[in-house]
């Protein structure tokens, strides 16, 4: 920088890449920032008094456009900083979300004053028939139940305390006009749909992590005055914090259970276990071993029902009625099981206590071993259930869950899901049609109140993000779409669903006729199996959009590829056992392999 004196002489530098102090000024320097980026100009060699005229301070223009360029960068930079601030401060508003007010989004429940009656107990304690008779002391009423198998049940008791009841689920439609009571699945509850009284039944599900937060919906927004509850003893301080929430009363009836449940003083080995004596149920956790199972009870000339996971509600209470009967002395089963089906177990037998939960193989939990080790001795069927396992480590692991007291839990935050009124708030905060954004928002979003937990499962968003592909579907219809019961990681399901998708957003009447019907042709058990569940998903879809010829058509070729199955369940289980992968040699009972011992000592690996 130079630092040199007015006069003609200098008059010219303004040309030569110099600004005077004035000139700075006037760009908008104040005099505080040209001494702090600028410092001191360099001085000239001239004499002040040699000019004879004021002294002005000079200064590189080079320099100064420099630094005026710098501080314009960090301008900008900062006003990128600050709006970056201002998003994430907004972003942690929208997602640091009071949800105590989740209770508003059901007006008609908040218009009563609720009363909340609480059967408690272990399973066989008798309250579910305890909270049924109560049900069916009002003039309308629902009971809500966890499973379609349930439901029916369900719709069945309550009718033999006369009254007329309708069944209401995804996939099945029972509607009686003159009936004031209904048997419905959780998921159905019709919250705009006032009646006198509901049960809930297997209340502990509210800290399920797949479905908790219907539960936990259900007892918020539940339409009626009255609220009847059956559960474990582990739900009750999750209720009692759901009665405060909402300003409820809440009476608890604590029951025990009606026979004792006894572990066995030691392991029986498996021919010893199968030994004719009362009627007893094996747990399993697999499709062959199941198979395998059944075969060596056939080998002693008894015969034995089978429960598991998928086969349809029809097929269980068939079998389950083979087994009460006594045509059937012998239960082989999974812990599908575990809920509902009164069955008269002496003796219940785990040959396994691991599953395999969708993700990994793991110990069934305490509280899991005591639900499916609870069916034995169901009063008025068995005096005393007899619990034992066939491996000794299996029957240790039984025996701390029966005879430990179940723990105190902390209270957790409830498992809140995403209703469709919340939804379509938070999609107008987000100025957005995507379902699929809606529930990533949704997923990560924080309650301030400390009540809740958001929860929606992978699963629905991923349907959410297909349906987000047809722009042709209005929101609310693609909220519904996405809570249809299909398996997304099965490709015969998922392609009959995504084929419906696009019937609905062309639009057009949805149709059900092609050539995956027929079940008279030579058909597996595994055939039978995807055929029940490809009906019900299209019953599913026909009940929300189509026509009751269809649902006719649908629930006959359910109905024959059930009678399919069952013919398959009554015959020889030798049919079913595993076979080498190379010589189809019948594999031993329970092998874990694919190959026998010859093939694979002769290394044969086809």
């Amino acid at each position: 920088m130079a630092h040199v004196f007015a006069g003609g002489i200098m008059a010219s530098r303004h040309k030569e890449g110099y600004f005077d102090t004035a000139e700075l000024l006037g760009r908008g320097w104040t005099a505080s920032l040209i001494g702090r980026f600028l410092g001191d100009p360099d001085r000239e060699a001239r004499n002040p008094s040699d000019s004879g005229g004021p002294v002005l301070h000079w200064y590189r223009k080079d320099r100064v456009l420099a630094r005026e360029q710098d501080a314009m960068v960090e301008r900008a930079l900062h006003r990128v900083e600050q709006r970056r601030v201002r998003k994430q401060a907004t972003g942690r508003r929208q997602r640091q979300r009071d949800f105590s007010l989740f209770k508003e989004y059901f007006p008609r429940a908040r218009a009563l004053e609720q009363r909340f009656v609480y059967f408690c107990g272990p399973t066989n304690s008798g309250k579910t028939y305890h909270a049924l008779n109560a049900l069916c002391q009002h003039t309308s009423g629902v009971y809500l139940a966890p499973l379609r198998l349930l439901a029916l049940e369900g719709q069945e008791e309550i009718e033999r305390r006369g009254k007329l009841c309708s069944l209401l689920t995804g996939d099945e439609r029972d509607i009686k006009p003159e009936a004031q009571f209904r048997a419905q699945t959780i998921e159905s509850l019709n919250y705009d749909h006032d009646v006198e009284a509901v049960l809930i039944d297997e209340v502990q599900m509210l800290v399920d992590e797949q479905r908790g937060e219907h539960w936990v919906s259900a007892l918020i927004g539940a339409p009626a005055p009255t609220i009847y509850l059956a559960g474990s003893p582990e739900a009750l301080a999750y209720v009692e914090q759901i009665c405060t929430y909402v300003g409820g009363s809440l009476e608890v009836h604590t029951m025990e259970r009606l026979s004792p449940l006894h572990v066995d003083a030691r392991k029986r080995s498996l021919p010893e276990a199968l030994a004719p004596k009362g009627r007893k149920a094996f747990i399993v956790f697999s499709r062959q071993a199941i198979f395998d199972l059944k075969d060596a009870v056939e080998e002693q000339g008894q015969h034995a029902a089978v429960i598991y996971g998928s086969l349809g509600p029809a097929v269980r209470r068939t079998e389950a009625e083979r087994f009460r009967s006594g045509e059937c002395p012998v239960l082989i089963a999974t812990d599908a099981i575990g809920m509902g089906l009164n069955l008269p177990i002496d003796r219940l037998y785990f040959v396994a206590t691991e599953k395999w939960d969708g993700t990994r193989v793991r110990p069934l939990t305490p509280s899991e071993l005591r639900q499916i080790a609870g069916r034995a001795g169901r009063y008025g069927k068995a005096k005393t259930g007899l619990v034992g396992a066939v491996f000794q480590a299996d029957l240790d692991h039984v025996r701390r869950a029966i005879e430990t007291p179940p723990p105190v839990l902390p209270v957790k935050r409830l498992r809140l899901g995403l209703s469709l009124p919340l939804a379509q708030e938070l999609a107008q905060l987000r100025n957005t049609q995507s379902l699929a954004r809606v529930m990533q928002f949704f997923a990560v979003m924080q309650d301030s109140s400390g009540l809740f937990q958001p929860q929606i499962q992978p699963q629905v968003i991923r349907l959410a993000e297909l349906l987000d592909e047809y722009p042709s579907l209005a929101f609310d219809v693609k909220y519904r779409l996405a809570l249809a019961p299909v398996n997304i990681d099965d490709p015969v399901l998922f392609a009959e669903y995504r084929y419906h998708i696009e019937q609905l957003a062309q639009p057009r009447q949805l149709s059900f006729a092609d050539g995956t019907n027929d079940t008279r042709g030579t058909l597996t058990l595994i055939e039978a199996e995807r055929l029940v569940k490809l009906y019900t998903l299209r019953l599913w879809f026909a009940f929300q959009y189509g026509k009751d010829e269809d649902i006719e058509l649908l629930e006959e070729r359910r109905d024959a590829a059930n009678t399919a199955i069952e013919g398959f369940l009554r015959a020889k289980a030798k049919h079913h056992r595993k076979r080498c992968r190379v010589c189809e040699r019948v594999l031993p009972r329970f092998s874990s392999y694919g190959l026998c011992q010859r093939c694979f000592a002769s290394g044969r690996r086809a």
